[in-house]
């Protein structure tokens, strides 16, 4: 998936999955549409590449984006913590398979991320989303 392409997933047609982008892994949000839809206190995260927003424990739209290159570790820290617990409550659905900073692919680039899917693997890992696969229900302990 591409970040042009996720904006169509951002709540306004609630016909459409509503979806938000942490570290180049898409979640599939729908089933908290009173939080992360239009309206909602998150909505800012829907339909956009949210990584450098959670990185940075921040709803500011300038911090919207996915190049994190000159954060802190703690916002790394920061960052790791709010994937795990993405992972945890909602489905994972694409990956963001274009580059999304200069140096996105760099060894030094990847080393800093440490957990971060540089792009070369993640046009990879697109494909083994799109298999066919048991339909995953959302868990009921949220």
């Amino acid at each position: 998936m591409t970040v042009e392409r996720l904006k169509d997933f951002d709540g306004k047609n609630e016909s459409l999955p509503l979806l938000l982008a942490i570290d180049r892994r898409v979640y599939d949000v729908s089933t908290k549409r009173d939080v992360y839809g239009p309206g909602g206190g998150y909505e800012t995260f829907s339909g956009r590449d949210s990584t450098r927003n959670f990185a940075l424990y921040s709803t500011e739209s300038k911090d919207d984006g996915s190049c994190i290159d000159d954060l802190e570790e703690k916002d790394f820290q920061m960052l790791a913590e709010w994937r795990k617990w993405f992972d945890d409550h909602y489905p994972l659905v694409a990956v963001i398979t274009e580059k999304l900073c200069e140096d996105d692919d760099s060894p030094e680039h990847t080393a800093r991320r440490g957990f971060a899917i540089p792009a070369n693997a993640a046009a990879k890992q697109q494909k083994a989303f799109h298999a066919p696969r048991p339909r995953q229900l959302p868990s009921m302990d949220l």
